[in-house]
């Protein structure tokens, strides 16, 4: 094995007539590619890229709503009623548990005031009763009356609390399972095919959920959109980053930011206008519908061709490409995609060599890789977590959602600016170490009463999810200047199942809350941001820095070069 490496990185050091490789030189390179498809003039994106981006990027809105829909979806109930007399529902004292009533019993549980007389009282009844009180509960929202959500439909309450945390957690296990399968089925089948089966997988279920009528069929649907939306997400974003010359990189990153912020924005609108948990799922599926066009302007990666040995093909992509521009196809550029597809065959020659083993096999990759994995899951993890306790915060969970989201939006914008100046080690830094201290500020308020109290600490939670949003600017651009060519696809994989394994223990965190105190969940998330930001420190500088090609490379750096003037 050792040989079959040392062999395979000599070829992708030169080429076969023994001059330097083309990775290394500047005129030979797929960036340099990507440049000269582009306007002439100070190379600003072509009309071709301009559209990619922007059909591909929408995909952030599918991710957004599908991700944060149970922020509206699992809202609870203020309290519940099982009699068969609903409108009785509305002359019980606020203070009531059960009461009997011409020796029927007639059952309240105050859901917002933490009622286990009520609660133990229901979860005791015997197997006929709670038969009836399932057919006759009634539950009241203090915001509308027209809402519905997954607790109305299928009374979960009290013992059965539980499930609605569930139905996020199978959700992003369907995300964590998306995210392995896709990166393969990519690499094989091509970018382009990839997408078109995640959206013809994912648009028939999200219209069809809107229709489920049992709980266990919505937790099986909800994992599969999970698989879909992550296969969605992840092959875009690759796809994107093989089109989006250098320069864009950084900005690309603020762009989806601020789309996910505007597809925050639309989400709690429509949930605010539609109220029935059904219609809010129908109306988000109807506007993915329009991403059927996609395909028609989407064309394979240029990167994944030319590695697959389909150069011709990759010929006529960058002359469709250039002539959408408006731009001369030049016979030299047709030459250079020759010398940059035996470069990057070879390139897959020597990964292939490779395993997620080599992650964990010397030192500093091992800390690379441990540290990385630990920095995207606790991104996730608390950024999910806020975000799905928006609902149970002071004030309207809507108006919360939007107003955290427009403040969100220069996050992403601040970060490129503050990365471009500071690098990447100090910004991540200060955003893991701010919402640290804040998340853990707001689970020490959760014990202090009070209307104004509540009212502060709605604010300081919101203010510990800015600073994540900033931090998703930087940490995953972060990971990939780490990682060595040889095993970035690898490693990336590694972190991404840790970064959605934050999605579904955040839930679970979330539950502890409930049943244990509201500051649990808060002072873990405050714990885990902390330790990240002290993590941080483990890793090397990468502003200004070239991207490592081997693991050589890494164990063994040549002294950085002097910074720009």
């Amino acid at each position: 094995m050792a040989e079959e490496r040392r062999q395979s990185l000599m070829e992708l050091a030169r080429t076969s007539d023994g001059r330097r490789s083309i990775v290394h030189d500047s005129e030979m390179t797929m960036d340099f590619l990507l440049t000269n498809l582009q306007t002439p003039a100070h190379r600003l994106p072509g009309r071709y890229q301009a559209l990619l981006f922007a059909a591909l990027n929408s995909c952030m809105f599918i991710v957004v709503f599908n991700d944060l829909c149970t922020i509206f979806y699992a809202m609870e109930p203020s309290h519940s009623l099982c009699t068969p007399d609903a409108p009785a529902l509305y002359s019980l004292p606020d203070n009531a548990s059960v009461l009997f009533v011409n020796a029927s019993r007639w059952m309240h549980i105050n859901q917002t005031a933490d009622d286990p007389a009520g609660c133990a009282a229901f979860n005791a009844l015997p197997p006929a009763e709670v038969q009836h009180c399932d057919r006759t509960m009634r539950h009241h929202f203090d915001l509308s009356p027209k809402i519905t959500t997954l607790v109305s439909d299928w009374n979960l309450i009290c013992g059965r609390l539980w499930r609605v945390n569930a139905a996020t957690t199978v959700y992003f296990v369907g995300v964590m399972t998306g995210s392995i399968a896709f990166g393969y089925l990519a690499d094989r089948f091509g970018r382009r095919n990839c997408i078109t089966a995640c959206y013809i997988g994912y648009l028939p279920l999200a219209v069809t959920l809107t229709f489920v009528p049992y709980y266990w069929l919505f937790l099986i649907m909800r994992y599969f959109l999970g698989f879909f939306v992550q296969g969605l997400q992840s092959v875009c974003f690759v796809l994107l980053m093989e089109y989006c010359p250098p320069r864009y990189r950084e900005v690309l990153g603020g762009v989806q930011g601020s789309l996910n912020n505007f597809g925050i924005i639309v989400l709690s609108s429509i949930a605010y206008l539609a109220g029935h948990w059904r219609t809010i799922q129908l109306c988000l599926a109807l506007l993915s519908v329009v991403a059927l066009a996609k395909p028609l302007v989407m064309k394979e990666s240029l990167r994944w061709l030319m590695v697959h040995n389909r150069t011709e093909t990759a010929k006529d992509t960058a002359r469709a490409i250039l002539k959408w521009n408006k731009l001369p196809v030049s016979p030299q550029l047709m030459s250079v995609l020759d010398r940059i597809s035996e470069t990057l065959q070879a390139e897959r020659r020597v990964q292939s060599n490779y395993t997620w083993v080599d992650c964990f096999r010397t030192p500093k990759i091992r800390l690379y890789t441990i540290v990385q994995s630990f920095l995207w899951f606790t991104t996730l993890f608390v950024y999910y977590g806020i975000s799905f306790s928006i609902s149970n915060l002071s004030g309207s969970p809507y108006l919360n959602a939007i107003l955290a989201a427009v403040a969100e939006l220069p996050a992403c914008a601040i970060a490129v600016l503050v990365m471009r100046r500071f690098g990447r080690k100090p910004p991540l830094m200060a955003y893991y170490g701010l919402c640290g201290v804040l998340s853990t500020a707001a689970g020490l308020l959760s014990f202090v009463g009070g209307d104004a109290v509540a009212t502060v600490r709605t604010v300081v939670i919101l203010a510990a999810r800015f600073c994540l949003v900033g931090s998703y600017a930087v940490v995953f651009l972060f990971g990939s200047e780490l990682f060595p060519t040889v095993i970035r696809n690898t490693a990336f994989g590694v972190c991404i199942c840790c970064h959605t394994a934050g999605g579904v223990v955040c839930p679970q965190i979330l539950l502890l809350g409930q049943l244990v105190h509201e500051a649990v969940p808060f002072l873990v998330f405050g714990g885990c941001c902390l330790l990240s930001a002290g993590l941080v420190t483990t890793q090397p500088e990468t502003l200004h820095r070239p991207m490592p090609d081997t693991i050589e490379q890494v164990e063994n750096p040549a002294p950085p070069p002097p910074p720009p003037p």
